[in-house]
């Protein structure tokens, strides 16, 4: 992992069930992370990890 960088978008609370989506670009993977019990409400958003 060379960088991270995300945007915190909601709060999690004990004993939710997290959606992690991924996709995979040229050196980075992107991704969205929402809380399933609250309708998918975001958790964390514009999450980049770079990779070489």
């Amino acid at each position: 992992m060379r960088a991270y960088a995300t945007r915190f978008a909601g709060v999690v609370f004990p004993g939710e069930t997290l959606r992690i989506r991924m996709w995979r670009g040229a050196g980075a993977v992107r991704l969205a992370v929402s809380a399933v019990e609250r309708d998918d409400a975001p958790v964390l958003a514009d999450a980049v990890v770079e990779h070489a």
